[in-house]
C-alpha cells in the first residue's frame, strides 16, 4: 500500500514558475551528471487508473490540508535531487516540506507537472506567471 509523504498547496503561478526553476535545475544536472532517460510516451495514467490509485493510497490526517507554498528551491548533488517548499513572508521564509527524489523519478515529476499545467491552462486559460514576456532575440547584430 502506498501513502503520502508530504502535501503540498501552491498557486498555479507559483507551480509554473516552480516547474521551469525544476527544468533548468534538471538541465544542469544532465550537463554537469548524466543523461537520464525519458518515460515511456504513454505513460499518463487514464481517468480510471488515478481513481483506483488514490483509493489505495493512504493519507495521514496531518497531511490532508497540506502545507502553502509559494516559493521553492531546487538543489542536486550526483544521486538525488532536493525539492525544498518554502513559504515567504515577511521577516523570514520557511522551509514546510522537502522532498528528496532520485534522478528519474525527478525526469517523471517534471513530466508530470508540465503535463497536468498544461490540461489546467487548457481547462481555464494561460497562467501569469510574473515572468516577463519572451521577446525574440537576433541571432547576429547587423550594426
Amino acid at each position: 500500500m502506498s501513502s503520502i509523504v508530504t502535501r503540498v498547496v501552491a498557486t498555479p503561478a507559483h507551480l509554473k514558475r516552480a516547474l521551469s526553476a525544476f527544468r533548468e535545475n534538471f538541465r544542469q544536472y544532465e550537463k554537469r551528471h548524466r543523461s537520464v532517460d525519458l518515460p515511456p510516451e504513454n505513460s499518463r495514467a487514464s481517468a480510471g487508473q488515478v481513481k483506483d490509485l488514490y483509493t489505495k493510497v493512504q493519507v495521514k490526517d496531518a497531511l490532508l490540508g497540506g502545507a502553502f507554498s509559494n516559493s521553492m528551491s531546487i538543489m542536486h548533488t550526483s544521486e538525488e535531487f532536493i525539492l525544498d517548499f518554502l513559504t515567504t513572508f515577511p521577516l523570514a521564509p520557511k522551509v514546510n516540506a522537502r522532498v528528496n527524489v532520485s534522478p528519474p523519478h525527478a525526469r517523471r515529476i517534471i513530466n508530470i507537472l508540465g503535463d497536468n499545467i498544461a490540461q489546467y491552462e487548457d481547462r481555464f486559460g494561460k497562467i501569469d506567471d510574473g515572468s516577463p514576456p519572451h521577446e525574440p532575440k537576433a541571432a547576429f547584430n547587423l550594426n
